[in-house]
């Protein structure tokens, strides 16, 4: 297992990071060498890069599930501090 201390993480061996980290590292990079090619060496499709910062812009494009787990989150924390 490996553990990224930046996103404080913990990855398996085999596993790829997620795609939030992906993006991140596309965002660094694609100045120089553009998003295209950064994809394709890293293997996440351009369209997932896109889709990702479109939901970053429009919260209303992200999946129900999501949506619901931030609505629930204050309450989540709010029964954690409480026990």
């Amino acid at each position: 297992m490996r553990y990224c201390v930046r996103h404080r993480l913990i990855l398996r061996k085999d596993a790829r990071p997620p795609t939030e980290v992906m993006v991140i590292f596309v965002d660094q990079h694609k100045e120089q060498y553009g998003v295209k090619p950064i994809c394709k060496q890293i293997q996440i499709a351009p369209a997932s890069y896109y889709e990702h910062k479109a939901r970053e812009r429009d919260p209303d494009r992200l999946p129900d599930r999501i949506k619901r787990d931030k609505e629930l989150e204050s309450d989540i924390q709010r029964v954690w501090k409480n026990n």
